[in-house]
């Protein structure tokens, strides 16, 4: 079962791009950088939408600039699928420190791990 965290509490109000949006009581869905067209000619804004981490840990190119522009309008949960948190092996830093790039950069409302609890202010992300 996937563990999530809030994240938005910790971090200086002041250092936000991005709208500070609530999903309590939202649905998410996962994201596809080619449905940005789709997404985009809807008028509702209801939901959030749910990013594998993974997916965008390169440094540029369609892919973020369309979950840039989602960002903007909608909440966004980060997912990390391949951390192996608690698994046999000892923890990827590097991909670690991109996991974090990624918070920092599209400062999603919720943060998940896959194989557990991703606790931002106090183990990971430090």
């Amino acid at each position: 079962m996937n563990a999530i965290t809030r994240i938005g509490d910790w971090r200086r109000p002041d250092r936000f791009r991005f709208p500070a949006y609530s999903v309590t009581g939202l649905a998410g869905t996962s994201f596809k950088h080619e449905h940005l067209p789709a997404i985009q000619a809807q008028a509702s804004r209801d939901g959030f939408f749910e990013v594998h981490a993974e997916n965008y840990m390169g440094a540029g190119g369609p892919a973020h600039h369309a979950l840039l522009r989602i960002r903007s309008d909608y909440p966004v949960s980060l997912h990390g699928v391949c951390m192996s948190i608690g698994g046999p092996q000892p923890l990827d830093l590097a991909h670690l420190a991109r996991f974090r790039a990624l918070i920092d950069r599209y400062e999603p409302v919720l943060v998940s791990e896959a194989s557990g609890l991703v606790d931002a202010r106090d183990h990971v992300f430090q």
